[in-house]
Order: C-alpha cells, then structure tokens, then sequence
C-alpha cells in the first residue's frame, strides 16, 4: 500500500554516471538491503520492522520528492552528499508512473510513502500513546534529515535475494540533470553516450546551474547598474 500526495510530481534518485547508464541501458532500478546504511538509526527501524513482520528479508529504495523539476528541484547540500565530485548524476522520475512500476513488481509486499520526521521526544511520546504502529516504522526518521523530504519504497521478501530489480519504463523518465562540478566538454560528451542508448535519444538532459547560472548574475549587474556601477 502506498500512500497518496497529489501535490508531489517527481521523485528524484542521486547516483553515479555508471550506475544511470546500467539504469537506461537494463531499464531497471535495483532494491538493495539497508544492513549497510550509514544512518544505522535508519537501519534499526527496518530491521524491527522486519521482526514485527515476520519477514526473511526488507528491501527498500530512497529517493527525494520535488513538486516541479524546476523550481526548488536540487540543492547544493544534495549534490555535496549524494553526488558530489565530477560523476554525480541526479535522475527525476514521474511519481506516478514510477509507482506504478513498482506495485506492478511488487505487489502487495510493496509499501511506500513520505517519511515522517520526529524528534526524540515526540517519537517516544507518540510511543507510548499507541499513536505509532509497527507499520510506521519503515517511515520515521530524525528530524536531522528533514531536509531530504524522502520518499521511500520497502517491500518483504522470503527467500536468498541479493537484491530486488524493478523495471522501469524509460518514459517515466523527467529529466536528467549532471552536477554543477563536471566540465562542459565532459558533460557533452557524457549526454552524447546516453544520446546513443536505445530510446534515450529524446529524454531531457541539463548541467546544473547551481554554482553558475547567466540570469542569476544578469540579477547582479541589475542591481549594479541601479546603483550606478557599471
């Protein structure tokens, strides 16, 4: 069961360059196990979410929500902690569609929604007054993380499985944005490669402007030159 937000249109994924031409090229995504999460708060809710289940295994895949893919759709602090350095990629998918996706895998072993952010002391208030179940606890998390505005999708899973593969329709597909670190002539070429993928040739591609973007300083000789610097 998934929760329902008409507000959010996209969900994006932060990755590597390598790991978005295995996505185009498979039109898959993976589900990886959280054990080896650095957030090991995050890691110990899954993991008694598992026992209150009863499963063998939990597979979920994290992605953050945005309401349009250009207005408010990066942040610096984002590409610093999911894709820095020249590699980084960020793909943005159609919530819709991808939901789709997944329940058409997964099934009723799929859960997903927003994550709730908590203090301490409001968790273990909510707690105690029986106002959190075992089907919350895939969905809390600090309130330090707030800022991801995470969306998430677990499912259950009986059996030996290294990880669970969904596949996805190429169509679903907003946009592709390479950080703002990555030269001009590299990200022409890197947009050319996935150009040459099979079905890819129409998807939108964008460097970031974060750290360089012409209007933004075409804002600042506004403001000199109603100040009379030229």
């Amino acid at each position: 069961m998934c929760q329902k937000d008409v507000e959010i249109k996209y969900l994006c994924r932060y990755t590597r360059f390598s790991y978005l031409l295995d996505i185009l090229r498979k039109r898959e995504i993976t589900m990886v196990n959280y054990s080896n999460w650095k957030d090991k708060n995050d890691s110990h809710f899954l993991e008694l979410y598992k026992k209150w289940i009863g499963a063998e295994d939990i597979f979920a895949l994290c992605f953050l929500q945005y309401k349009s893919p250009n207005k408010g759709a990066e942040k610096y602090h984002h590409w610093i902690t999911f894709a820095s350095g020249t590699d980084g990629v960020c793909i943005l998918f159609e919530k819709k569609e991808l939901i789709k996706q997944f329940k058409s895998r997964l099934g009723e072993s799929l859960r997903c929604g927003q994550m709730k952010y908590r203090n301490v002391s409001t968790c273990e208030k909510n707690a105690r007054l029986h106002k959190l179940r075992g089907q919350d606890l895939p969905f809390i998390k600090r309130a330090a993380f707030s800022d991801e505005r995470e969306y998430r999708f677990v499912c259950s899973c009986n059996g030996v499985n290294p990880v669970v593969v969904i596949p996805i329709l190429l169509e679903s597909i907003a946009r592709i944005n390479f950080n703002p670190w990555i030269p001009i002539q590299l990200y022409k070429t890197k947009r050319e490669e996935i150009r040459k993928i099979e079905g890819c040739r129409n998807i939108d591609i964008k460097r970031s402007t974060c750290l360089e973007y012409e209007r933004w300083k075409e804002c600042g000789e506004l403001i000199a030159s109603s100040m009379g610097i030229s």
